[in-house]
């Protein structure tokens, strides 16, 4: 159990650090980006090779 409280406070300390803010900024955009290409990869392939 006192590993896993520790690996918690670490955590914490990790969510709560200004740094960490703008990383998850950063992967959030990211993982947007990354959303909207297979997307936009998909509705193409769909309209190129879907049901005519």
């Amino acid at each position: 159990m006192n590993d896993f409280s520790a690996y918690w406070r670490t955590f914490r300390q990790y969510w709560r650090d200004p740094k960490n803010r703008r990383d998850r900024a950063d992967y959030a955009r990211a993982a947007a980006i990354i959303a909207l290409t297979v997307l936009a990869v998909c509705g193409g392939a769909y309209m190129i090779f879907g049901k005519r």
